[in-house]
């Protein structure tokens, strides 16, 4: 059974205009300091993100980013941080079932319950 509602938030976060895939995004090496979440590290996001794909996910996408400038005596650094994934979801199931379980985790350190499978084609990770 799909429940279409399931990825209306999903279709929003998609059309923002930051949407983008978290590994590329989070990669890009143009001097910018990209971070997930309250994450400081780079590299402990991009392990992250890897986590998800590890588990079977399709896509990962970074949405809603915000960017932000830091001026001090070593001149101007640029940031970008986004606490919005989507991740999308695999058709089969054990590798569904593996994204869902990793997503389990990661809401319940927040406080949230983890989302059903409920046929939908994404899933939303809040990450802080």
């Amino acid at each position: 059974m799909t429940d279409r509602r399931a990825d209306d938030l999903a279709t929003q976060l998609l059309a923002h205009p930051t949407a983008t895939e978290a590994r590329a995004w989070l990669m890009r090496a143009d001097g910018v300091v990209r971070t997930l979440g309250e994450t400081d590290s780079p590299t402990d996001c991009l392990a992250f993100v890897d986590e998800w794909y590890d588990a079977g996910a399709v896509a990962v996408i970074a949405t809603e980013i915000v960017a932000h400038e830091l001026e001090d005596l070593e001149g101007t650094r640029h940031f970008e941080n986004t606490g919005h994934l989507l991740v999308q979801l695999p058709k089969d199931p054990l590798r569904r079932k593996g994204v869902f379980q990793l997503h389990a985790r990661v809401v319940a350190r927040l406080g949230f319950d983890p989302t059903p499978d409920v046929g939908q084609e994404y899933l939303y990770c809040p990450l802080d």
